[in-house]
């Protein structure tokens, strides 16, 4: 399902919740759209309604919020963006490095030397 189709089920119908389009149905138009930046999704809710387990988890919010800063030129928050640097291969430029620790903490995601290793491990660097 390509961008254009999920926001016309969006608009014509509602978001595609565990409930309606099974988990993985549901888990892919999220991937979908946090990999199109595509806030509409997060903003409010889908549809306007409440969060529930079938919607995206903080950990998810966490990615979509460094992808749509570092695409804009911004610091990220949560420390999930990776890429080429000046000094090779590194984290993206990071907003209040002092509370990165606690801020992944709150969104569940793993101390930033584990992450940050695992990503050098991917891209064949050493740590």
């Amino acid at each position: 399902m390509g961008r254009r189709r999920l926001d016309r089920v969006v608009r014509r119908r509602e978001w595609p919740v565990t409930a309606l389009v099974g988990r993985d149905a549901a888990h892919a138009a999220w991937l979908l759209a946090q990999h199109a930046d595509w806030r509409s999704a997060v903003s409010c809710g889908p549809c306007g309604r409440r969060w529930s387990a079938a919607t995206p988890t903080p950990t998810d919010l966490a990615y979509l919020e460094d992808r749509v800063r570092v695409n804009a030129g911004r610091a990220q928050r949560y420390g999930t963006r990776y890429g080429m640097t000046s000094s090779g291969f590194g984290s993206r430029p990071i907003e209040d490095p002092d509370g990165l620790h606690d801020r992944r903490a709150q969104v569940g995601l793993p101390p930033v030397a584990e992450d940050e290793a695992e990503m050098r491990r991917r891209f064949d660097e050493e740590p």
